[in-house]
């Protein structure tokens, strides 16, 4: 029998010293989802005009570069790493 918990968690995707962090998550490459990876990104997004400018709080955010060479049904997916293994 299987438990699944739904919460929400607040990831700035920076550490106590300042660096870039995925807040306990992971690029997710099981069940084929990995046909591309989330980007951890500070500044401007590389492709003219398609993503933010900067992070909404902090220096660094994530996104998927969802221009080419991307096509319809790709799919990027970080999933959480568990560190206990409660139950």
């Amino acid at each position: 029998m299987f438990f699944f918990t739904a919460y929400l968690f607040r990831c700035t995707f920076e550490t106590n010293d300042g660096s870039a962090s995925l807040c306990g998550m992971q690029q997710d490459m099981t069940y084929d989802t990995g046909d591309f990876d989330w980007t951890l990104w500070k500044g401007a997004t590389p492709s003219k005009e398609t993503g933010p400018s900067r992070a909404y709080s902090g220096e660094y955010y994530i996104y998927i570069e969802a221009s080419n060479p991307r096509r319809q049904n790709d799919n990027a997916r970080l999933v959480e790493i568990f560190a206990d293994n409660q139950q």
